[in-house]
């Protein structure tokens, strides 16, 4: 599958190549990439890329991620499309010891309900509300509605719910279904068969990162994309802190809702031995969807190191 296979569809991918493919002007420095920021576009020297790991960084604007991420952001597609890019010239195969032939891994994935449609760039008057409520109340713009496939249902069983598709190196795991409206009873449903339990959202586009943010939800990831993943709730399981120590993660911040402190808290004494843990406390009635990139910033700096047996004042 491809994410027992990622390490190696990275060592295998040409950075120089791809960059270079996108006209960003980089020259190879031992094993190191380094050039001008395609993001910012600093006049001088501040783009660096590990050329076997892919992971990358901004000295001037502070811009950081994984190879997934890289990808996607420089070829502006989503991250589904971005790992084919990068699995392009590297075939995922399982033998048969019996035949001693080789065939492609094929993996079932839930489906996107019938009536999804993407909401990136879509003028339809049908998606107006649902672009609105993801613009103005969630802050998403094209960029991130196409990086993650984010789209709508009018119709059917998911009608009025704007959906986050949820992708575990380019399976369709889950998806988030949200409520538009604050007259639908039940403003979130996922999909009947998901074990989200399992994943963190946004983590396989961070892969390779030793710091993360663990947020609660889909819409709060969305804020900060490249930093957080969310664990879908409350609650981490063993299922995902064995995923996170998997994909590299040394250090983890917890930034539940304000109301979740004291489960953060736990959960953070919990795995001291696992990870170098932090705590953000949230003010009061906001979560990082309300606060917005901006004052998530400047509140991920206020995190505190948290010890083993020490009581939170």
């Amino acid at each position: 599958m491809k994410k027992n296979n990622l390490e190696k569809a990275i060592k295998n991918f040409d950075f120089e190549d791809f960059l270079l493919n996108y006209s960003v002007d980089v020259e190879l420095r031992v094993k190191e990439l380094a050039g001008i920021c395609p993001f910012c576009q600093w006049r001088r020297v501040s783009f660096y890329v590990d050329a076997e790991k892919g992971l990358w960084c901004c000295h001037f604007c502070n811009e950081s991620g994984g190879p997934v991420q890289l990808i996607s952001r420089i070829a502006e597609c989503s991250y589904t499309r971005a790992l084919d890019i990068l699995f392009d010239n590297f075939i995922i195969f399982e033998k048969d010891d019996e035949e001693k032939e080789y065939k492609e891994i094929k993996i079932d994935s839930i489906q996107l309900p019938t009536e999804f449609f993407p909401l990136a760039k879509n003028d339809s008057t049908a998606a107006l509300p649902y672009y609105r409520y993801a613009n103005k109340i969630r802050g998403l713009d094209n960029v991130i509605l196409k990086r993650y496939n984010i789209g709508y249902c009018a119709t059917g069983f998911y009608r009025g719910r704007i959906i986050v598709p949820v992708y575990h190196f380019g399976t369709l795991v889950n998806f988030v279904a949200r409520a538009i409206s604050d007259k639908i009873s039940k403003k979130v449903l996922t999909p009947k068969g998901n074990d989200q339990y399992k994943y963190c959202f946004n983590l396989d586009n961070l892969w390779g990162l030793s710091e993360v943010v663990l947020v609660e939800g889909v819409f709060d990831v969305l804020v900060i994309p490249d930093k957080a993943v969310a664990t879908f709730g409350k609650k981490i399981t063993v299922e995902q802190v064995a995923l996170l120590k998997k994909a590299g993660i040394k250090e983890v911040t917890f930034c539940f809702d304000d109301d979740a402190i004291e489960e953060a808290y736990k959960f953070a004494q919990e795995y001291l031995m696992t990870f170098k843990t932090n705590l953000v406390e949230m003010p009061t009635g906001y979560d990082p969807s309300k606060l917005g990139k901006i004052e998530m910033l400047k509140l991920l700096q206020t995190a505190k190191p948290i010890q083993l047996n020490t009581l939170r004042t």
